[in-house]
């Protein structure tokens, strides 16, 4: 972690009642006997779909606290184009500058910004870098796009990304369609391409004590972060089920310690897979966003773990 290292402040309701926003805080019980170092706070956002006032005002809450963040994840829809497979160049590049502008934007927040684009998110985003190895320097040129990538972003602590959504389905009837991927097996495709070589082959770039944060726009299917409840007689399936299966395995319980996501706007909070925890923090076109920190624990397997996870939402804009 590049900065000077912090102890991840305590929150309670006292410290937040100033502050204009209103908070849901899961956290972790303390672990004596541990000796922790490199305390890295990440800020989460998804589902923008190019909402800049929102982006606006959570820079300035950011900025109006004591808020040392190390991080910024964006998880995907940071545009909000239409999926379309035949839109024309000029729309493409448009679409492409709304991305731009609010990675760029969050760079002033924190330099460290690493992003996936989703669905909302236009075609040329997802072949950016297809042709280049998908291990990325631990301080490559920022904002980073991360989809089909991974990296390091503190000592045995890596990041993986994957974009993009599969149809949603209700009932066993898809009821919309996936972008860029028109089925499951296509985006199966790529999950085994991006997590395989990290956690299921005989050369696994892993070591025992590494931990890896996982960021997706989709969630792993039939998690309560991916299922949509708006209708409770009629749930819409809107995740990844070969994600939830790898998810489950042994090989990524060993080492995964978050798959943070976004996409399902109805489906907000958090849930757990074994000892992985899955983060949805909502859409940040609505205000939504998390504050997570990590801790690690010399002499543990991973040596990783979440310290807290903290879900807010910044007050309406209307």
């Amino acid at each position: 972690v590049v900065g000077k290292l912090h102890l991840p402040k305590r929150w309670n309701s006292s410290s937040v009642s100033s502050k204009p926003c209103r908070y849901r805080e899961t956290p972790v019980e303390h672990v004596s006997l541990c000796v922790w170092s490199c305390i890295p706070t990440a800020v989460h956002v998804t589902d923008i779909h190019n909402a800049l006032e929102r982006v606006e005002q959570l820079k300035s809450w950011l900025a109006s606290g004591n808020h040392k963040l190390d991080v910024v994840l964006i998880s995907g829809d940071i545009a909000n184009a239409p999926m379309d497979w035949n839109l024309t160049a000029e729309q493409e590049e448009q679409y492409q500058k709304d991305l731009q502008v609010v990675v760029d934007s969050f760079t002033s927040v924190k330099s460290r910004v690493y992003f996936i684009p989703g669905n909302h998110d236009v075609l040329p985003v997802f072949k950016v870098g297809e042709d280049s190895p998908p291990l990325v320097p631990s301080n490559p040129p920022f904002p980073c796009n991360m989809h089909m990538k991974r990296t390091t972003i503190a000592p045995n602590l890596h990041l993986l990304g994957l974009g993009g959504s599969v149809p949603g389905y209700q009932g066993g009837e898809m009821i919309w369609e996936g972008f860029p991927y028109r089925n499951y097996s296509e985006m199966d495709s790529d999950v085994h391409k991006l997590l395989d070589p990290v956690f299921f082959e005989d050369t696994s770039c892993l070591a025992a004590n590494d931990a890896v944060i996982l960021m997706t726009h989709v969630g792993p299917a039939e998690s309560d972060t991916s299922y949509i409840r708006e209708d409770p007689q009629k749930p819409i399936v809107s995740g990844n089920k070969e994600l939830m299966k790898l998810i489950a395995t042994e090989k990524m319980q060993r080492h995964c310690v978050l798959n943070i996501h976004g996409h399902s706007h109805f489906s907000p909070g958090q849930c757990v897979v074994g000892k992985t925890r899955i983060l949805n923090p909502g859409p940040l076109q609505d205000g939504c966003y998390g504050l997570y920190t990590l801790r690690q624990r010399a002499g543990h397997s991973p040596s990783w773990e979440v310290a807290s996870v903290c879900f807010h939402t910044l007050p309406s804009t209307s």
